[in-house]
């Protein structure tokens, strides 16, 4: 889940984007910062990116590889996730720097897909890896589903939300799902689920309904401890016998939409939307492998 490293545009640049902006004509110091700005902490990010991920790995000619089918596809829905995030953002600092709202949405769109792309550029060149038209297909779905959204409804009526817990698998293979909490938030698929959060009072329209109320369904998978299937654990630890099932999650839960709470303070008001990508801890129905589970907690 290495695109999880851009997710630090957002959060850095989203603070700048909500201050107010003073003039519905385009203002181009601001333009100019946010042309700047982004530019070098794109290449800031590519960098860091090539130095953490792919400098170990051996480089060869530009290749396609198929990966839909591995980790049971719960690396699409973060390519979604970031996808989407990075929308957002460049939508709003195009606002803030005072372009028109229509080419603004058409702005974030085009950004968004050409930064995710990157990432495709340096797999592509990678021999553990390869470009993946699949992954392609999943920014253009992340970026599609903000751009919709602001064309038809001028609002983010359904958010696209993370949460991460940790597991019993990290432990087994830490070189590959994390060797501490940090790594294991972008590496480990089974503790990670990705949510589409509907506002309920904008979705229908009821005004007895709280604004913040949303209603979420979330998707997870978990006893993965290899790509396309488990490695034998005993040859890793010869004192470890366990077996694995590989299992899809759904989840039904509740949510809160942060940007809909109104905060007297302006610190706490930038704060919580900048963390609204994040799934609020609720009460969970899950179902999986023709069972349901419910958790007092999940998250």
């Amino acid at each position: 889940m290495k695109y999880l490293l851009f997710i630090n545009i957002f959060l850095t640049f989203r603070c700048i984007a909500m201050l107010p902006s003073d003039s519905i004509t385009l203002n181009n110091k601001r333009l100019g910062f946010m042309i700047v700005g982004g530019s070098v902490l794109h290449a800031t990010s590519m960098t860091g990116l090539y130095f953490a991920w792919y400098k170990d790995y051996d480089r060869s000619a530009f290749h396609w590889f198929d990966d839909s089918g591995e980790w049971l596809q719960m690396d699409k829905p973060g390519h979604i996730f970031s996808a989407y995030y990075l929308n957002q953002l460049s939508y709003e600092l195009a606002k803030w720097s005072g372009i028109k709202t229509k080419n603004s949405t058409i702005l974030g769109a085009c950004s968004s897909f050409i930064v995710m792309s990157g990432i495709e550029i340096f797999d592509g060149f990678s021999t553990k890896w390869g470009a993946s038209w699949s992954d392609l297909l999943a920014n253009l779905a992340g970026a599609t589903i903000f751009t919709s959204q602001q064309y038809i409804w001028k609002e983010q009526k359904i958010i696209i939300k993370f949460s991460f817990h940790e597991t019993q698998y990290e432990c087994i293979r830490p070189d590959v799902l994390g060797r501490n909490y940090a790594e294991r938030v972008i590496k480990d698929y089974n503790g990670e689920t990705f949510w589409l959060s509907g506002n309920l009072h904008s979705l229908s329209g009821l005004n007895f309904l709280p604004e913040w109320l949303c209603l979420s369904f979330g998707y997870g998978a978990e006893g993965m401890t290899g790509g396309i299937e488990n490695v034998d654990i005993a040859e890793i630890n010869p004192t470890e016998f366990r077996e694995f099932k590989r299992i899809r999650q759904y989840y039904l839960s509740l949510d809160i939409d942060l940007s809909k709470i109104n905060f007297r303070s302006k610190t706490l008001k930038i704060i919580a939307q900048s963390l609204n990508c994040i799934k609020f801890p609720f009460p969970t129905l899950e179902y999986n492998d023709s069972k349901f589970r419910i958790h007092a907690l999940y998250f």
